[in-house]
């Protein structure tokens, strides 16, 4: 009696604070949602004015606005993607099985010229032969996973350095490692790469227009497939992130 009495007596005392909870993510999607329509506006009148002549000399200044209304859309979209894991939508429904090989391939490929303009090379090794099936709710966040490793592995680079992607099979898991030579992560820092807005070495980050989403969304999502992720890093010389996948496995 003494038991089921504490355990709805905890119920009950978490209840506002779940609630509060769940009225401030709403909020932050309902927000987000809405913030997407005049900076896609915006983000078309600063283009039309780079294609115009008359414009040539503030050129720069409109190539920094464009920069920046790029950054507050890549932050709406983080903010987004974390407020459809947090309500845990579309995980465990309508969940299809996909190629992760395929899907790196891909990505690969979308990123390449982010790459070559921050004079990065970017190298994918893997097995042709080779198919590792997973089972996801969507293509797209298993890509956006992907992508926010890589993207890191470029912006946190060194000139002329490099992005290496694999896939292979690891027993009962699928495996992807970005491994690049750039800044590297210290040590102390590196379990805190992973909490929501902390950003290691943070005058650097906002060179680079990070927000501190792009790991913990990669970990959320990954979580949410029943996988893990792990980063190793040695200042100076790198850092190496891993996501490990359950294979789909057909009954």
């Amino acid at each position: 009696m003494a038991g089921a009495f504490s355990y709805w007596l905890a119920g009950f005392t978490l209840r506002p604070i779940q609630a509060a909870y769940n009225r401030q993510r709403q909020f932050l999607s309902d927000v987000s949602h809405e913030l997407r329509t005049p900076l896609a506006i915006l983000r078309t009148g600063l283009e039309n004015e780079l294609s115009m002549g008359q414009f040539s000399k503030v050129r720069p200044e409109i190539e920094d606005h464009l920069e920046e209304v790029d950054r507050m859309s890549r932050l709406i979209g983080d903010f987004l993607v974390l407020s459809r894991l947090d309500s845990h939508e579309g995980n465990g429904n309508g969940a299809k099985v996909v190629d992760l090989q395929a899907v790196v391939r891909e990505t690969a490929d979308e990123l390449r010229d982010n790459a070559k303009r921050h004079g990065v090379s970017l190298v994918l090794t893997q097995d042709d032969g080779l198919r590792l099936p997973v089972s996801v709710p969507s293509k797209e966040l298993l890509a956006r996973a992907v992508a926010n490793v890589v993207n890191n592995a470029i912006a946190y680079n060194r000139e002329s350095g490099s992005v290496q992607i694999s896939t292979r099979a690891d027993g009962r898991s699928a495996t992807v490692r970005v491994k690049d030579t750039g800044i590297g992560i210290a040590a102390e820092e590196q379990e805190l790469v992973f909490d929501r807005f902390y950003r290691a070495e943070k005058s650097r980050t906002r060179r680079t227009g990070g927000s501190g989403l792009g790991l913990p969304i990669v970990k959320s999502i990954v979580d949410s497939l029943g996988g893990s992720v792990t980063l190793s890093s040695q200042v100076g010389q790198g850092t190496e992130v891993t996501i490990s996948l359950p294979v789909h496995r057909t009954s």
